[in-house]
């Protein structure tokens, strides 16, 4: 892994290389053709992974929180994309606002011609959704249609190729690489979170993607193929801050989001045994894990154990500054985030 592992621009979004280790009558009808072929026309452009892939090395983009493209920022950062040799791109979600009312207006003409020649894949966020609506995730599933149909047809993928369902969580594998992309809503338990999951269909998602990124995890171990495991969703489970400049590492996510992926409890085989997401990340040797919801950047590297000895490092990054308005880390200045990236270096 090369030290420095993340580009300067990780800043606003991570960039990760990984050597093996995205009459009225008659108008009437115009009309609706008219609506017809806009809503086509403007569903998620699709580029499909290319297969056999056996490069030595590639590098993907990494970012998320876009919602209103505050100050033209997610423009600026296609335009940066556009200059990257990137074999994908993984958003970590917030695409839209106001449950996905916006990809059409906000997302789609600055996004269309990155999409169009690099494969993009995507997260959902919870500005993405319609709480307490049941068929909230409608609208993300329409417009990267192509994409699902696409993911549908890998074997890992059997859930989305039911059109009636709503499940959002998927992977694939790149080269030696297998990339998991998790529905972080499923998994906080609290206020309009904990309504929405008590819905049809959503009542069973929950543990359905529990068992099915535990199983995923346990097969990749076993594949002698697969030598990088990289895991996406929205919610971030710890930020950053300090206290009396002395530097915390607390439970993420916005007030009353911290019931989320460090105490969820997955379904075991074993009767009697409990475990848990964050365990089986550590357990399955992930190399690192992508969020955002918070609107800054961050990354901090946890030290996996085993009794005294240190044999696995996993790296945890928040990258939530795709367009969005940024908030939050007073602290972290410019001056601060250069010290930290030549620490690193």
């Amino acid at each position: 892994m090369s030290s420095r592992w993340m580009h300067r621009l990780g800043r606003y979004y991570g960039w990760f290389r990984r050597p093996l280790l995205g009459g009225l009558a008659g108008l009437s009808a115009v009309l609706l053709l008219s609506s017809l072929f806009s809503a086509a026309s403007s569903s998620m452009p699709f580029v499909s992974l290319p297969k056999g892939e056996d490069s030595d090395a590639f590098s993907f983009i990494v970012y998320g929180d876009i919602q209103g493209n505050y100050q033209n920022g997610h423009q600026a950062l296609v335009d940066r994309m556009l200059q990257e040799d990137a074999a994908l791109i993984v958003n970590t979600g917030d695409i839209s606002r106001d449950g996905g009312k916006h990809y059409q207006r906000d997302f789609y003409p600055i996004v269309r011609e990155l999409a169009e020649r690099i494969p993009y894949f995507p997260a959902v966020g919870n500005h993405d959704v319609a709480w307490g609506n049941a068929s909230s995730r409608n609208r993300f599933l329409n417009f990267f249609h192509k994409t699902f149909d696409d993911l549908a047809r890998r074997e890992d993928n059997h859930h989305l190729r039911d059109p009636a369902s709503q499940k959002l969580w998927y992977s694939f594998v790149h080269g030696n690489v297998l990339f998991i992309i998790l529905d972080s809503n499923l998994l906080i338990d609290e206020g309009r979170y904990r309504k929405t999951h008590g819905l049809e269909p959503y009542r069973d998602y929950l543990q359905e993607q529990l068992i099915w990124v535990r199983d995923l995890l346990n097969a990749s171990s076993h594949d002698p193929q697969i030598r990088a495991k990289f895991v996406f969703f929205h919610h971030s489970p710890f930020v950053s801050y300090e206290r009396k400049s002395v530097p915390i590492l607390g439970f993420g996510g916005h007030p009353g989001h911290s019931r989320m992926v460090v105490n969820q409890t997955v379904p075991s085989k074993q009767p009697g045994e409990t475990q848990y997401l964050l365990d089986l990340f550590r357990w399955h040797r992930v190399t690192a894990i992508f969020s955002g919801h918070e609107h800054f950047y961050e990354r901090w590297r946890e030290i996996i154990r085993d009794g005294d000895r240190p044999n696995h490092m996993l790296n945890w990054v928040v990258t939530g500054l795709g367009g969005v308005k940024p908030r939050g880390q007073p602290d972290y200045k410019e001056e601060k985030i250069d010290r930290l990236l030549e620490a690193d270096g």
